[in-house]
Formats: C-alpha cells, sequence, structure tokens
C-alpha cells in the first residue's frame, strides 16, 4: 500500500495508527531509545511543530517495561497557527464558492484564536500506554540504530510544506513500532470497548491478539506471518489455556 499525502501552509503531517498515537517518520529522541533499551525511568519532552512525551515508567512485577507515549499539536508556534488559519479560510472559502456565495469573505474574526487551538489542542492529545518486554525493546533499539527510513524529507516551498510519505519506504523501527502498538499498547478510553491482550510466543514468531468486550478479535504476528481462520483459532485455544502472556 502506497499513500502520498501534501499539506501545506506549514502544517505538519502525522500518519499513525487508527487510534495509537504512534507518530509514523519521525525518528524518537536517541536517549529515549536509549532508556527503552534498559528500561530506565525518564521523561523526554520534544517541542517543535508537535509536542511529544515519551515517559519510561519503569518495570512491571512481570518484567515488562511500562511507557507512556503522548503528542499533540503545538499551536504556540505562531507558524503552526499561521498555517492552521491559511488552511482554514481556504476550506471554509471553498465551501462557500461551492455553495455559491461568494460575497462572504472568510477574515481572521471567522478562526478560533491562537488560545482556543492551544487548549484544543491539548485537549485533542494522543496518548498510549506500552508494555514492552525485554525481547522487543531490543529489537526496537536493534531496529532504531539502522536510521533506514527511505521517505524523502518535508520540502518547504513560499512558506508551504509537501511530504510525501511510502509506506514500503518506512523504517525498520517504523515497521516494528506499528506491529507492536497493535499488541503491546493501549490507549485509555479505547473508543472500540475495553479489550485484553495477549502475546503467544512460537519458535518463528509472536503473535499478539487483542480481545474485546464487543466480540471480536484482531491478530497480528511478527516475521509477516500470515494468519488464517485455522492458525487464529490455534491461537485462541493456546490463549483459553494459559499459554500466552497476558499483557493488559
Amino acid at each position: 500500500m502506497k499513500k502520498k499525502i501534501l499539506t501545506s501552509a506549514g502544517l505538519t503531517l502525522i500518519i499513525s495508527t487508527a487510534v495509537y498515537a504512534v507518530t509514523i517518520g519521525v525518528e524518537p529522541p536517541a536517549q529515549y531509545i536509549n532508556n527503552l533499551k534498559t528500561c530506565t525511568k525518564s521523561s523526554i519532552k520534544e517541542n517543535g511543530s508537535l509536542i511529544t512525551e515519551y515517559t519510561i515508567k519503569g518495570k512491571l512485577p512481570n518484567g515488562r517495561c511500562e511507557v507512556y507515549l503522548s503528542n499533540y499539536t503545538n499551536f504556540e508556534d505562531p507558524k503552526v497557527y499561521e498555517g492552521f488559519k491559511t488552511v482554514t479560510k481556504s476550506f471554509a472559502q471553498m465551501a462557500n464558492n461551492m455553495e455559491k456565495d461568494k460575497s462572504k469573505q472568510i477574515t481572521d474574526a471567522d478562526i478560533p484564536t491562537q488560545a482556543q487551538m492551544i487548549e484544543q489542542g491539548k485537549k485533542e492529545k494522543d496518548e498510549m500506554v506500552c508494555r514492552f518486554s525485554e525481547n522487543e525493546r531490543k529489537a526496537l533499539y536493534n531496529a532504531y540504530q539502522k536510521h533506514d527510513s527511505k521517505n524523502p524529507p518535508a520540502k518547504v516551498e513560499n512558506g508551504n510544506v509537501s511530504f510525501s510519505f511510502d509506506t514500503s519506504k518506512m523504517s525498520s523501527y517504523d515497521n516494528l513500532m506499528l506491529t507492536l502498538s497493535d499488541g503491546v499498547c493501549q490507549i485509555p478510553n479505547d473508543p472500540n470497548g475495553k479489550s485484553k491482550k495477549y502475546a503467544c510466543e512460537y519458535a518463528d514468531t509472536t503473535c499478539y491478539v487483542t480481545k474485546y468486550e464487543k466480540g471480536f478479535n484482531s491478530f497480528k504476528c511478527t516475521n509477516d506471518r500470515d494468519i488464517d481462520f485455522k492458525t487464529m483459532d490455534t491461537i485462541e485455544k493456546h490463549i483459553n489455556q494459559g499459554m500466552c502472556e497476558r499483557i493488559f
């Protein structure tokens, strides 16, 4: 699957999974990765167009390392706010034109103030809690060291930002983090309802299962292993037999 997405007027492009605060295409700070490998308690905050926080809480009784990740748009940055205004005006004017009401012009008075957007950005914070095993942390550390993202950097021209993102060119770290986010991470107040998460380890792969109280399950295995219905049934039997680790 390939995606090409353009943004304009200084807005930052963030591509993430449907419900997780996983920022793709932007490497986390090296200090976080080093601390994650050893599960050293720490909190690192990065300020940019996006405010991102990486908080390592420490090891749980089962040995997994609990990590809190969050991000939200930094409307305190004048460039971000100005970009938001430009794009909002453009879309609003387009809507007026489609309704054949070209006489109405969109002005700054029609746009939320910077103070309002700062509060809105914080309210719309994406949050995620992850519980990594020692092997998963080592794998993330090793994948990060490759720095092998093949996506081109964003282009800035006349105050506009364009960013082309191809999912087939993601870095090793991004690919692994996306797999793990499905299996060992959870968001507060998940819109899909409460869930239970399990990790089932096999000789050639680890399969992560999320069982929702609404009656549907999701499966994700490392090494791009295909999962058919027969395999799903087998994994579920292993969970019911207590052979898989309960993560959440």
